[in-house]
């Protein structure tokens, strides 16, 4: 998340993976580190999003990872709003005794939110007012992943939807994109990826963002019910305004064999200020980008060492999100065992 005086803000986790850690960074790199102070809430959680509001911010994610006396899955969905200080000024928690998450935040121009995720098995979308209030929550789809963005008073978000029967105990699933208005009314929903998803696993890339004049949908998945494992790599589509596909690109490298079958290695997607697509792969030794120009979707590669290895006890790292910095740069932010990293790529490396 960019704030107002250009830092960038995002949230990890301190060396006991105990508490969640703001983080800041700027032009000179990383700057001070925050605990979030607010003992009950962060540990064993997976808390990751960030969205800047004036002076302060919301974090949300999804904690309490765990299954039932009766072995379903569990979890809870988290929102909170703190001060660039790290200090609560209130929180929301989704915990209704089956699988939440929240997964994805968008503002509105009110100052409300919207938020994303699962319910069950559906996916969830909720309004959430500017003092941490639900305003209205809607289900629909599959209950695996869910993004989230805002168009004016358009909320859109990109999810599975059921496709059929399931055949041999599998799910068949496609990607669709449902339209909201900012009162929560279904205005419309469309299927953008008319590849079947049989049972797609946790291993799964899932974005909608809307740019000026277009819409974007990112999508990728593994079928681990498969034999052998089989993947769908990243597929990127454009849409105009009125949800008309502009182009449609599949990204072949972001899907890559293995022993026991194909594995998915996208991680950070985006679209930068030009109208272009980007899309990583953390391979050994660094991470592959792909930048899809916007007229066509013409695609270019560049390779970003991994100049953190060392410092990351070996481990390749995987990357969580990209942010543009520049007209010629982007952030690149991630992880490997023990450490989070930042570097800095150009936008002028990229070779067709």
């Amino acid at each position: 998340m960019r704030s107002s005086d250009g830092t960038i803000f995002i949230l990890t986790r301190d060396d006991n993976n105990e508490k969640s850690l703001l983080v800041g960074a700027n032009e000179s790199g990383p700057g001070r580190t925050v605990p979030i102070a607010n003992s009950r809430t962060m540990p064993q959680s997976n808390v990751r999003l960030v969205e800047g509001q004036g002076n302060t911010l919301l974090i949300g994610g999804t904690r309490n990872n765990g299954v039932s006396t009766f072995s379903s899955p569990l979890s809870d969905g988290y929102l909170a709003k703190i001060d660039r200080e790290g200090r609560l000024i209130w929180e929301l928690e989704i915990a209704r005794n089956r699988k939440n998450e929240l997964q994805s935040i968008a503002s509105l121009p009110s100052g409300d939110v919207v938020v994303a995720g699962r319910d069950g098995d559906h996916a969830w979308l909720a309004r959430v007012s500017k003092d941490g209030r639900l305003s209205w929550e809607k289900t629909f789809g599959l209950g695996k992943v869910a993004s989230v963005a805002v168009m004016g008073d358009i909320i859109l978000v990109a999810a599975f939807e059921a496709s059929g029967e399931p055949v041999a105990g599998r799910i068949q699933a496609r990607v669709a994109l449902w339209r909201f208005s900012d009162a929560g009314e279904l205005l419309g929903q469309q299927i953008v990826r008319d590849e079947i998803a049989q049972g797609p696993s946790t291993t799964w890339v899932m974005k909608v963002t809307a740019a000026p004049n277009a819409i974007y949908v990112f999508s990728a998945w593994t079928e681990l019910m498969m034999s052998p494992i089989t993947t769908k790599p990243l597929s990127v589509i454009k849409m105009d305004m009125q949800g008309h596909v502009l182009w449609q690109k599949e990204i072949a490298d972001t899907s890559f064999q293995t022993r026991i079958g194909s594995s998915l290695c996208v991680h950070a997607v985006g679209v930068l200020t030009d109208g272009s697509a980007l899309a990583d792969c953390p391979v050994d030794g660094g991470i592959k980008l792909f930048r899809l120009e916007p007229n066509a979707g013409e695609i270019a590669r560049t390779f970003l060492p991994n100049m953190q290895r060392q410092n990351c006890d070996g481990m390749v790292g995987s990357s969580w999100f990209m942010v543009q910095r520049s007209e010629s740069a982007v952030w690149v932010f991630g992880n490997g065992r023990g450490c989070t990293w930042l570097q800095q790529i150009s936008l002028t490396d990229f070779r067709k």
